[in-house]
């Protein structure tokens, strides 16, 4: 009986902790894991819009018809080089921000979160080495929810920080 007891308690813990890793899945697709190829088969009309700077690789466009979460304006899915699903970024209506956060704390470990009466909302969540991010300026009627690897935020983080540095260089160069 103890030891049926003991095997019980160690399967559920590793489901319990193999679950605690999984990656987001935005619209049913596996951050890091989902290919381009399973992405056309969910979304065969999705749209070909460019090659990523921060990845190299494909990123699409998915007619907000077609996914299945209501009030998308605009969306983006951004594939590595190796075709592996690296972000999501999905336009909404700011009024969707309140129920958006509610749904996304109960399926995922809120990190951190800045919700002020009047002013930018945000918060970010994690799971597994992937985040989620909801963004809401204050001066706009639109925010942002944004599902990303930790390696593709790394990536864009220090894309960015060049471009500043770069920019910076050109000001100091003009004086």
């Amino acid at each position: 009986m103890k030891n049926a007891m003991m095997k019980t308690a160690l399967v559920t813990s590793l489901l319990v902790m193999t679950a605690a890793h999984a990656e987001p899945k935005p619209f049913g697709l596996e951050l890091g894991k989902a290919t381009e190829t399973q992405f056309k088969q969910k979304f065969p009309s999705a749209d070909l819009t460019g090659i990523s700077a921060y990845t190299g690789g494909k990123m699409y466009k998915v007619p907000s018809y077609d996914l299945p979460l209501k009030g998308v304006q605009s969306d983006i899915f951004i594939f590595t080089k190796d075709h592996k699903l690296a972000a999501v970024n999905a336009v909404l209506s700011k009024s969707q921000f309140d129920s958006l956060y509610r749904a996304l704390q109960r399926k995922y470990r809120l990190v951190n979160s800045r919700i002020p009466f009047v002013g930018n909302k945000s918060a970010t969540f994690q799971d597994g080495k992937g985040l989620v991010e909801l963004d809401a300026p204050h001066m706009s009627f639109e925010m942002n929810l944004t599902y990303l690897t930790k390696e593709f935020k790394q990536k864009m983080q220090a894309e960015q920080r060049r471009k500043a540095e770069e920019k910076r260089r050109q000001t100091e160069s003009a004086l």
